[in-house]
């Protein structure tokens, strides 16, 4: 077999492909943790959702989650306050 090299996915270190000519991770460590990195972002992407202040699309924490800032849920109580008056 050929003693090809090329870059870990993950963290950039030259692959020694003397055992798998498909290896594309250095170690299963590396493997792992661009494994977890893919579900992280995955699932930041799940959590998405439009501010109905601004508009702006922000990823929230928790599931009932409704403003992207503590200053657009204000602008909005003082919105809804401000027609009763």
């Amino acid at each position: 077999m050929s003693d090809v090299r090329h870059r870990c996915e993950y963290c950039r270190r030259q692959v020694n492909q003397h055992k798998r000519a498909d290896a594309v991770y250095c170690s299963p460590t590396c493997a792992a943790r661009a494994r977890d990195d893919r579900r992280r972002f995955a699932r930041r992407l799940r959590n998405l959702r439009p501010c109905p202040t601004c508009g702006w699309v922000f990823a929230f924490r928790r599931s009932d989650a409704v403003y992207c800032s503590a200053r657009c849920r204000v602008a909005a109580h003082r919105a809804r306050h401000s027609n009763m008056e």
